[in-house]
């Protein structure tokens, strides 16, 4: 009697509870996806924001290494313009502008004869 009971509760009561809890999973699924799009939202956004200032460093360091080289160029070139001075007393040979100097000691460090 007990399940002849039941199924005619079932059919009393039990169609629209089934359907308020398919309904309420369907919500809660529902809810569930809004919160895990806006989690992918926000670890997007922060992955996002750390190549921001990954990018930023690299940015920076690069400069810092264009200046040491710059710097390390510059003094390579001075050397140079030294060693041709000398060269040129010691062969007796007239004494070079800055510019002129200059240009041929950028050229000597280039071709690598520093």
């Amino acid at each position: 009697m007990n399940s002849r009971f039941n199924s005619l509760l079932d059919e009393v009561f039990g169609v629209p509870a089934r359907e308020k809890k398919t309904k309420a999973d369907a919500e809660a699924k529902k809810v569930a996806e809004q919160k895990a799009a806006a989690d992918s939202t926000k670890k997007s956004a922060d992955v996002e924001a750390q190549v921001v200032a990954l990018q930023k460093k690299i940015h920076a360091r690069e400069r810092v290494l264009r200046q040491a080289a710059g710097a390390r160029k510059k003094v390579a070139i001075d050397a140079a313009m030294v060693s041709i001075q000398t060269e040129r007393a010691a062969s007796g040979k007239r004494t070079l502008d800055e510019a002129e100097l200059r240009s041929r000691a950028a050229r000597r460090v280039q071709e690598g004869g520093g």
